[in-house]
């Protein structure tokens, strides 16, 4: 039997689907993820340090912020990533 490899990312990766954020490495990567409000002020933070390469999931707690439109960042020495999302209620 062939025994599959899980395959890391070639590049860095964000994505916001529905309540999850899907960070893809292709490296291991010190940096941190967190959520910013219209005006930058940083609302929730989802990651602080070492992530291994690989994708990772992390799950989104809407309901500690009003609707609204956010950013989530990713901010590491090697790669910095936003992507826009809007909660509504």
């Amino acid at each position: 039997a062939v025994k599959e490899k899980e395959i890391a990312p070639t590049t860095y990766e964000l994505s916001v689907t529905g309540g999850a954020v899907m960070l893809a490495l292709p490296a291991l990567t010190d940096g941190e993820l967190y959520v910013l409000d219209v005006v930058g002020r940083r609302r929730l933070t989802l990651h602080e340090g070492n992530l291994a390469a690989g994708v990772h999931e992390f799950k989104l707690d809407e309901s500690a912020l009003p609707s609204g439109v956010y950013f989530i960042k990713f901010s590491s020495a090697a790669a910095n990533l936003t992507r826009k999302t809007v909660f509504v209620r």
